[in-house]
Formats: structure tokens, sequence, C-alpha cells
């Protein structure tokens, strides 16, 4: 599956996985992974989160820090900190 990069204004809702927490990528908020979110200007470069869905989350508990996305098209390193979502 992997993790989904968004930023906190395009948390994912309603899709067929249940994201449990996310992780800033290293660097955040100066980081080059940044939101894919079409509701941003095309200029615009908002930082994106890792959000894990529990089989990801449980990994980064015990200490993995390299994490592929959905498409597999590129990798993602994320830091110490961390949210758990509600």
């Amino acid at each position: 599956m992997g993790v989904l990069i968004r930023c906190k204004s395009h948390e994912p809702q309603g899709r067929s996985n249940t994201y449990v927490a996310y992780a800033e990528p290293v660097g955040y908020p100066d980081t080059a992974v940044v939101c894919p979110s079409a509701d941003h200007d095309e200029n615009e470069a908002i930082p994106g989160l890792a959000y894990m869905h529990q089989r990801d989350f449980r990994r980064y508990k015990d200490g993995k820090r390299k994490f592929e996305t959905p498409t597999a098209a590129t990798d993602i390193v994320v830091s110490d900190r961390y949210e758990k979502l509600e």
C-alpha cells in the first residue's frame, strides 16, 4: 500500500484505507515532499505529511523510517515526529 502524501488541509478521509497516523518527512516543513492536491495553485509547494495505515504505523513504531508511496514511484524518509489520528 505505502504511505499517502497530503498536507493537513487535505487529510485523507472516506477512502478504502484507514489511516491511523502521520509522520513528518525529514526536513519538514522545509522539504521537497509536497501535497499533490489539485486544490493548490500549480506554483504552490505546500509541505506534505506521510499518512500511514495500521501496518505501516506498526513498522514505524518498530523503527522503520523509509516507506514507499502507493505508486512506488518514489520512497520517502520520515522523521521521529508523528501524530496519531482519531
